[in-house]
C-alpha cells in the first residue's frame, strides 16, 4: 500500500522513514506529525485568548506604578553607563550612504 511512495521518503538528517518495515511509514515520525499538528492547533485556539488577556492588562496598567519601576532601571543606567561620544546617527548616515541606491 505504501511502498512506491514511502520507500523514498528520508527525514532532514537522512535517515530512511521506513527502513525494514516493508513501506510502512515508521510511527515515531507520525507521533511527530501528530505533535506537531496539535501544538499549532493548540496555539491557534490560544491566540484569541492571548490576545485578550494582553489587551485587557494593557487596559488596566497603572502607567505611574509601571514608570515608577522604570525609572529605577533609567537611573542605573545614567549611573553606570558612561555617556557615548555621539548618538550614533553620524554612523547610521555613514552606511545609509555606502548602500546601492
Amino acid at each position: 500500500m505504501y511502498g512506491g511512495l514511502s520507500a523514498s521518503l528520508r527525514l532532514a538528517n537522512g535517515e530512511d522513514v521506513c527502513p525494514g518495515r516493508g513501506g510502512m511509514p515508521d510511527n515515531r515520525v507520525m507521533d511527530e506529525r501528530e505533535a506537531m499538528r496539535r501544538w499549532v492547533e493548540t496555539w491557534k485556539l490560544a491566540g484569541p485568548e492571548l490576545e485578550a488577556i494582553r489587551r485587557k492588562e494593557t487596559r488596566e496598567a497603572d502607567n505611574v506604578q509601571v514608570l515608577a519601576i522604570l525609572e529605577a532601571a533609567f537611573n542605573h543606567a545614567l549611573r553606570t553607563l558612561p555617556p557615548r561620544a555621539t548618538s550614533g546617527l553620524v554612523e547610521l548616515h555613514e552606511w545609509l550612504a555606502k548602500l546601492p541606491r
